[in-house]
């Protein structure tokens, strides 16, 4: 009975709101039930739209991702088979390019093989089996300088001495003897720098640079002679000597590179300065030229302390050996 008279008092409730004024009442209410509703029903769907995003990838994005590095991938190999397949300019043949010289050397030599085959190489012994040659380098100390012209006049031996240009301009009277005297006075470029770290403008002022010198110290005709006669470099250090781009730089200027197959400084010197005194030094620097010089040796001493020390024992043991000291252009005629 209870809830029957519950019932009939909220239909009579309704009746009255629907009735008169409280008909604004009741659509008030069923409006803010309806916005509440499609409300939840909103934020409801936002949510699962977020969470659905967050679990999906986007389709598109993947699919222009996937493209472009698609294209990007082609391009990196048509580049990469484009290097592979790329010919040297002028080489039809498609020979590979000459390796850099090895060692120290920081260089880009890009001369090809063909290139090469006309390249004159480095000289570093003759092919006489009686003679060989003593050549001198740089030239720093005059003292020792003279004291080799005395010793080669003594002995009648012509030699070959490649000297600093510098050095020239410091006492052209030495070297104008030396010349006088019928030595040969040949290119050891102008300041004495190891070419494979310079570029090719460089190298050229270094060779014609020491042209000047030689030129202003030993006169014009000389020079002249000396570029018809022996037109001879030594490279510093031997640094581009089997570089094709030093070399031919060198051949451009008329040049043809003299190495050597017998020396003291890293043989002898470098390896016993710091443990023997300075006569063991030059014991030990003749013993080792006048036991490994052989038919057609190039010889190379520097005017110092230890080449010097022997030099007229070195000289003699030489001549014992049944050698003949002859300059450059002699031995390798």
């Amino acid at each position: 009975m209870k809830k029957q008279a519950d019932k009939i008092n909220l239909i009579q409730k309704y009746k009255q709101l629907t009735a008169g004024k409280d008909k604004k009442q009741l659509i008030l209410m069923w409006s803010t039930v309806l916005v509440c509703t499609l409300t939840i029903i909103f934020v409801c769907s936002c949510i699962i739209y977020t969470v659905n995003l967050n679990k999906t990838p986007n389709t598109l994005h993947t699919r222009f991702d996937e493209a472009n590095q698609k294209m990007t991938n082609q391009k990196f190999n048509s580049y990469i088979n484009s290097l592979i397949n790329k010919k040297p300019a002028g080489n039809q043949q498609g020979t590979k390019t000459a390796e850099p010289e090895k060692g120290n050397v920081k260089e880009t030599d890009k001369t090809t093989q063909k290139d090469n085959a006309s390249v004159n190489k480095t000289i570093y012994k003759g092919v006489s089996t009686t003679q060989a040659a003593i050549t001198f380098d740089d030239g720093y100390n005059r003292k020792y300088v003279e004291k080799v012209l005395d010793i080669l006049k003594e002995n009648n031996i012509k030699s070959t001495f490649f000297i600093i240009g510098k050095v020239l301009d410091d006492y052209p009277e030495v070297w104008k003897r030396a010349v006088n005297e019928g030595h040969q006075i040949c290119n050891h470029t102008q300041s004495h720098q190891i070419l494979t770290n310079m570029s090719d403008e460089a190298v050229q002022a270094e060779i014609s640079g020491w042209e000047t010198s030689a030129r202003r110290v030993l006169g014009d005709d000389y020079l002249t002679r000396m570029k018809k006669e022996f037109p001879y470099l030594r490279l510093p250090g031997g640094g581009g000597a089997k570089s094709s781009r030093i070399l031919k730089i060198a051949q451009k200027n008329g040049y043809k590179v003299i190495g050597w197959n017998v020396e003291t400084v890293s043989s002898v010197i470098n390896p016993l300065k710091n443990k023997k005194s300075v006569s063991e030094i030059s014991d030990k620097i003749e013993q080792h030229v006048v036991n490994n010089c052989s038919g057609g040796s190039i010889i190379l001493l520097h005017f110092n302390q230890y080449d010097m020390g022997n030099i007229e024992a070195i000289v003699k043991g030489l001549k014992n050996r049944g050698f003949q000291m002859k300059t450059i252009s002699q031995l390798i005629k």
